[in-house]
């Protein structure tokens, strides 16, 4: 493939059911000239990867570094001129049929996270899985679709975060809600069917199964060390992108 080579989509449907999944969660896509745009902006390494491994193989992807000044942040957007046959990415949907769960997993992988912890007043390991999003009416979708498998997900009625809340970098702009599977049987059966891509979440998943019916003590110090990776790698990731920013506008912030 040259390099502005487009290939068009496979047609397979799990892909099709992954990448409307993605799309529903962290990945913009729009029309530009005659090609199809996808975006995310990211400072985890392991989403740039991401994407250059679910679009790499169709056209070529590009990352460049940002520089966001309301918060002080450097991070990457990276970005693929697509062939025109994936236009099914323009608008956001849902995947009811057999390929749900590729659907899950696309959506996993950009707003879902894996949680491996004690349990409290307990020396059990525990693993809960949260989806959290400002779509509810997609939430309630997941929570529909997730008992009809035999789950037992929780979404409460009161968002996680409303409008105007403050954490973190500022106010949030719009409520959000969140869906999760707290019971650690559940939680591990589902990480084994889900097609999850992003290698944080595959790493947490093959550490939660391995883990899971440990006691925590056993345990306790391997998770500890797949955190502190994690946040040594996105640390290093918004520091390349500080480097390749300012090597390309000096003077400029």
């Amino acid at each position: 493939m040259t390099r502005c080579a487009k290939r068009p989509f496979s047609g397979d449907p799990d892909e099709k059911a992954y990448l409307i999944g993605l799309r529903a969660g962290d990945l913009y896509v729009s029309k530009h000239g005659g090609s199809i745009r996808a975006t995310v902006s990211t400072t985890h390494l392991a989403m740039i990867e991401l994407i250059r491994r679910v679009f790499g193989k169709y056209a070529r992807v590009v990352a460049t570094p940002k520089f966001l000044k309301k918060w002080n942040q450097f991070e990457w957007e990276v970005y693929s001129l697509l062939h025109s046959s994936f236009e099914f990415l323009l608008t956001k949907r849902v995947e009811a049929n057999e390929s749900f769960l590729s659907f899950l997993a696309g959506f996993f992988d950009a707003e879902g996270s894996i949680s491996i912890r004690r349990q409290s007043s307990s020396t059990t390991t525990r693993v809960v899985l949260e989806i959290s999003s400002n779509n509810l009416r997609l939430l309630k979708f997941f929570h529909v679709q997730l008992r009809r498998l035999g789950y037992h997900p929780k979404l409460p009625s009161k968002p996680a975060r409303t409008k105007g809340e403050i954490i973190g970098y500022g106010p949030y702009t719009r409520s959000f809600w969140r869906l999760s599977i707290t019971r650690t049987y559940e939680a591990v059966k589902l990480l084994s069917s889900l097609p999850i891509k992003h290698k944080e979440k595959v790493l947490k998943r093959e550490l939660a199964i391995q883990c899971h019916d440990k006691p925590w003590k056993d345990v306790s110090e391997q998770i500890k060390a797949l955190r502190q990776t994690i946040k040594k790698e996105v640390k290093i990731c918004i520091e390349e992108a500080k480097k390749a920013y300012l090597t390309g506008h000096k003077g400029s912030i």
